[in-house]
């Protein structure tokens, strides 16, 4: 069944890969296979991404406290009206069209989220174990983001801003 499980999920990620494949944004990828890994990556208005990732459990308490903190930041609404029309809070919010998340969780205690502001983002998360934690914020137009996880205890963050 757990086979079967995965299976399917990995499906999911194979569609929203091949959707998104024409898409001109940015696109991040965390897969982590094993227990207490913690991933964060943010990328910004075509720069290069800034990954971080920590094993040590004083390194990966403080990285997991910037990565909450970040996503908190990068999750709050703006006003797209703030300011001149094509006003970078205009750009950063595009109107119309759709985007596309799936989220697939198997086991205990895995907590998942997805916010998304902007035209054609796709974001898919796969947990597999106990007690993994994936956060995804995109800003923007056609951006693609997926976190893998097997394992337990890990955290993933991923923020990509236009």
């Amino acid at each position: 069944m757990k086979r079967s499980i995965n299976v399917f999920f990995g499906g999911m990620l194979a569609v929203l890969v091949s959707v998104s494949a024409a898409w001109a944004g940015s696109a991040a990828s965390v897969n982590q296979t094993g227990d207490d890994g913690v991933a964060f990556i943010v990328q910004r208005d075509g720069e290069p991404a800034r990954v971080e990732t920590a094993i040590d459990p004083a390194q990966q308490f403080m990285l997991k406290r910037k990565a909450r903190d970040a996503v908190k930041q990068a999750s709050r609404p703006r006003s797209a009206r703030g300011g001149k029309s094509g006003s970078k809070a205009a750009a950063c919010n595009p109107l119309g069209s759709t985007g596309l998340a799936y989220v697939g969780q198997n086991g205990v205690g895995n907590k998942a989220a997805v916010n998304q502001r902007g035209a054609d983002n796709a974001a898919g998360i796969i947990q597999d174990g106990i007690g993994n934690k994936s956060h995804i914020v995109q800003k923007g137009k056609g951006h693609f983001a997926e976190t893998i996880q097997t394992g337990n205890d890990n955290n993933a963050y991923i923020i990509q801003a236009c």
